[in-house]
């Protein structure tokens, strides 16, 4: 997984490429027009269903329901895809204990320890599925002490 040192996000408009700028330089990866994935619960559930890839041609609307995700590829042309499903990684200069992660972020989420033991370097911290977890993570990248932030990316193993 690679660490972000700034991520950079134009959310004016539906149909917006993403670029991020991380330790390896620029990376941009492209909005799949009209594609989308929706990562709402199922009714009553408290756990994700499985990943569902929807393309609703010219009527999609200009901005994304809670819960939904733009879906991205690596190329213009295609390839893998990647989306949203909430959460972001946060890596921390020293170990933390979870009230410190959560005093340092500045946000009352779920995190838990990647590796499963606190005191910890790097956490995986809730946030809202789609473009709210990259606003998160931009906003807890500028704090003191944090040595990057990202997204938690759902990746496609293979294109279809």
């Amino acid at each position: 997984m690679k660490l972000a040192f700034l991520l950079l996000l134009s959310v004016s408009a539906f149909a917006e490429d993403l670029t991020w700028h991380g330790r390896e330089g620029v990376e941009k990866y492209f909005q799949v027009a009209g594609a989308y994935v929706d990562f709402r619960p199922e009714r009553g559930r408290r756990v994700r269903p499985a990943v569902r890839f929807f393309d609703s041609g010219p009527r999609m609307a200009t901005t994304f329901p809670s819960g939904l995700s733009p879906v991205y590829s690596d190329s213009p042309a295609g390839g893998n895809r990647r989306a949203l499903p909430g959460g972001m990684v946060v890596q921390f200069s020293e170990k933390l204990s979870r009230q410190e992660v959560l005093r340092r972020i500045g946000l009352e989420s779920a995190a838990r320890p990647l590796g499963g033991q606190e005191p910890a370097i790097a956490w995986w911290v809730e946030t809202a599925p789609g473009l709210a977890s990259v606003q998160a993570a931009q906003r807890v990248q500028s704090r003191e002490q944090i040595v990057s932030a990202e997204p938690d990316w759902w990746l496609e193993v293979s294109p279809r």
